[in-house]
């Protein structure tokens, strides 16, 4: 799968054009999977939660065009108790048929989020009349996880919020899984995603009391439980998909600011283990790339934007430090931005 998100504008002002990914010689117009976890760093305003938050619309949206309206319902209500941010975008999830077998050809879905919460999509035409197709995709893009910085830690209020919905126990079972790309793992008594209950993994405890929730742990031990929830629900699911619909795609799960709270020790812990996902995980602490498979940059305000031939103030463009540290003046203009030397 190939994920391009551009076009993201706020109140009409253009914050991102589009997505580039280089690493070596090679260069890609979107995000692509990148097997292990990648360090994704950059400068304040690079662009690293607007990303974050572009992917779960795009998801979200992408989905709601698949499934019936109770999962717009689902969507109206967690883009409000997130908070996520009105944004227009454009966001398409380019797929073969190797990845999903009912393909004819490699397609794409394309979705055009209106101020977050309306939205046009253009499906595939054989998905009209293919019940079967129709589940392929939507398990298709189960595979693609985005944890923005808002939904991490408003997931408690999310999840009290639409419970009714969530946690159903009459949910029809594809509404109950595609409910995963809006509420990441949390286990929270009555409370909890139903989807937890049939995928049984690790997830986030939530302390139920007077009917209100809220998170037991520290920031940190919710970052870690999370980063590990995360990528073992996309794994489990991405089981599910391959065993029975025949789907097989990498996992890809973005992760904005992945280790906040943590120290040293725990990110080499967390990162210590090998992971069958293309995990993005964007982050300040740049000192987690020495226990990353690739470090990334996001190019805004930095001479890296020279490396895909675009001006200082374009966003969503990322590129290898391999390749920043080629060359001098690039590498010695990025490190001060980086760690905030004039």
């Amino acid at each position: 799968m190939i994920i391009r998100v551009s076009r993201v504008r706020l109140g009409g002002n253009l914050l991102a054009d589009e997505t580039v990914l280089r690493v070596g010689n090679k260069l890609h117009f979107g995000l692509k999977p990148l097997s292990g976890v990648n360090l994704v760093a950059g400068v304040t305003g690079s662009g690293k939660s607007l990303l974050a938050e572009a992917l779960w619309l795009g998801v979200a949206h992408a989905l709601s065009s698949l499934l019936d309206s109770q999962f717009y319902s689902m969507l109206v209500g967690a883009v409000d108790a997130y908070g996520i941010r009105p944004l227009d975008a454009k966001i398409e999830f380019c797929i073969s048929r190797v990845e999903v077998p009912e393909l004819g050809k490699r397609m794409c879905i394309s979705v055009e989020v209106d101020e977050g919460l309306e939205s046009w999509t253009k499906l595939p035409k054989d998905v009209a009349g293919n019940e079967e197709l129709r589940r392929s995709l939507a398990y298709a893009l189960l595979h693609v996880v985005s944890i923005p910085d808002g939904v991490k830690w408003r997931v408690a209020h999310a999840v009290r919020r639409l419970h009714r919905l969530l946690a159903a126990e009459d949910l029809p079972r594809e509404l109950c899984l595609a409910a995963a790309a809006l509420v990441p793992p949390v286990y929270a008594g009555k409370y909890t995603p139903c989807y937890m209950h049939l995928l049984k993994g690790p997830g986030l405890w939530l302390k139920e009391e007077d009917e209100r929730l809220y998170a037991t742990a520290s920031r940190g031990e919710a970052s870690y439980a999370l980063f590990e929830a995360a990528y073992e629900f996309a794994y489990r699911l991405s089981k599910l998909a391959g065993e029975e619909l025949g789907v097989s795609m990498i996992p890809i799960v973005y992760i904005d600011d992945a280790f906040e709270g943590l120290d040293g020790a725990k990110i080499r812990r967390l990162l210590s283990r090998e992971y069958g996902a293309s995990i993005y995980a964007a982050t300040h602490q740049v000192e987690a790339g020495a226990y990353t498979a690739r470090n990334l940059l996001l190019t805004y305000g930095t001479k890296a934007s020279e490396l895909v031939e675009q001006p200082p103030d374009f966003r969503f463009a990322l590129v290898s430090t391999e390749l920043v540290e080629k060359y001098e003046e690039i590498f010695k203009d990025v490190s001060s931005k980086l760690l905030g030397e004039p």
